[in-house]
């Protein structure tokens, strides 16, 4: 989950100054294409950490007997795979760019390589889903047959949930994937705005509020913090106002002395 929280946080300042190339009709110093090149990376390294995290509930939920150490080594893997992604974008061979007016970036397809790049890590991406997908359905299947055991006694809500992200999860990942890497969509703004906003939305928006939708004891932990928060602050705001009401009587009192 760090790995993957990491990755989601180096997609946020690449899609602020895309759209503040936008709003400035230029890109100084072509700052936004540097740090949207890690986009590149970002999309696909989070598919692929997704997988891996995916095991390790598989690993954990169904007691299955391996080396944690697989997990790190996969991820190690996808760091350097990730890495090597993004600097081949500033070599001769391939580019990725950012451009005013255009609502979203796009493979530079007049470098020899950009379209061998995209394409394999489309299917690193789309692998990654697959396998994700299957995994999670073992996963449920797993849990419905330890609820149907004398030994064990629960409720299906939980093989629900998993099963709903899991499906929730596949079908926009797909969906987005396929329009990207394979649509052969024209780079116009009314198709380039809703593929960018549904990529950031679908990695920084959707996993959180899933789990908050789907996890009622998740939910309930968040919204009391938000409370208990609010109540803090009204608390000090009216601790502060007794306070001042208190100093400013006391000041009467000494000047009426």
């Amino acid at each position: 989950m760090i790995n993957i929280g990491i990755v989601q946080c180096c997609m946020g300042p690449g899609v602020f100054l895309l759209g503040l190339i936008q709003v400035l009709n230029q890109n100084p110093w072509n700052i936004a294409t540097y740090v949207m090149r890690m986009f590149s990376s970002v999309l696909r390294m989070e598919a692929c950490m997704s997988f891996v995290l995916a095991l390790n509930r598989l690993k954990v939920i169904c007691q299955l007997k391996y080396r944690s150490w697989i997990h790190n080594m996969l991820l190690a893997i996808i760091w350097l795979l990730g890495i090597l992604n993004y600097c081949l974008l500033y070599t001769p061979w391939a580019a990725y760019n950012a451009t005013p007016g255009v609502f979203s970036t796009h493979y530079d397809l007049t470098k020899p390589y950009s379209y061998l790049l995209q394409q394999t890590g489309s299917y690193f991406m789309m692998t990654s889903f697959v396998l994700t997908f299957i995994v999670y359905t073992v996963i449920c299947v797993h849990l419905l047959k330890i609820r149907k055991s004398a030994t064990i006694v629960s409720s299906a809500k939980q093989e629900q949930h998993i099963l709903v992200y899991a499906v929730f999860r596949f079908v926009i990942d797909v969906t987005l994937a396929v329009i990207y890497n394979y649509g052969g969509l024209p780079p116009v703004p009314i198709v380039d705005f809703p593929i960018i906003v549904g990529n950031v939305l679908n990695n920084l928006l959707l996993p959180p509020a899933l789990y908050l939708t789907l996890n009622r004891s998740l939910r309930k932990k968040f919204f009391s913090i938000k409370v208990t928060s609010n109540l803090n602050t009204v608390n000090a705001q009216s601790s502060n106002a007794v306070t001042k009401v208190f100093s400013v009587s006391q000041n009467g009192i000494v000047k009426n002395d």
